[in-house]
C-alpha cells in the first residue's frame, strides 16, 4: 500500500494534479467544473487517508 499510494498513474483521472496539490483546490479559471472537481479530489484524498489510517500507516495518512 505504501509503495503504490503516491505513484504517478499512467492515465491519471485528475485534472492538473500539481495545481491541485499547490492550492488544495482546482481554480475556476483552469476548469469550468472546478467546484465539483475539488470536491471529488478532497473526497478521494479523505478516503485514501482513512484506508492508510486503518492499515496503521498513520504518518502517511496525515499527508492526505
Amino acid at each position: 500500500l505504501r509503495k503504490v499510494a503516491n505513484q504517478v498513474q499512467k492515465h491519471d483521472s485528475r485534472f492538473d494534479p500539481p495545481t491541485y496539490i499547490k492550492y488544495q483546490y482546482v481554480p475556476y479559471d483552469m476548469d469550468s467544473e472546478s467546484a465539483s472537481q475539488t470536491l471529488r479530489y478532497v473526497y478521494d484524498d479523505w478516503a485514501i487517508g482513512n484506508v492508510m489510517y486503518a492499515a496503521d500507516l498513520v504518518d502517511e495518512a496525515h499527508e492526505y
